[in-house]
């Protein structure tokens, strides 16, 4: 059930018509807990353990346990939880 919630959010903002496209893709850390993440184009995969994003050149990857998207607008995204990893893709 979970499973098939976040598949339709993300078909919802992936398909919205809001540009996350930004010049510069900057992150702000607040200890294991939060994440600020201003300027990126793309949600790819959300649930409670894992959170992929695509920013302006790279993809980031956030794993933890109960991840959350706490605050989302047209310029930047709140992730909060217990954050154990970030990974970042070229």
């Amino acid at each position: 059930m979970l499973k098939e919630k976040t598949k339709k959010f993300l078909n919802i903002l992936n398909n919205s018509p809001l540009n996350f496209a930004n010049e510069n893709s900057n992150f702000e850390i607040i200890g294991n807990k939060e994440v600020k993440i201003e300027g990126f184009r793309k949600i790819l995969d959300f649930s409670d353990n894992n959170i992929k994003i695509l920013a302006k050149n790279m993809y980031v990857n956030f794993s933890g346990r109960n991840l959350n998207i706490k605050c989302l607008t047209q310029d930047s995204l709140l992730i909060i939880g217990f954050i154990n990893n970030i990974e970042f893709y070229t």
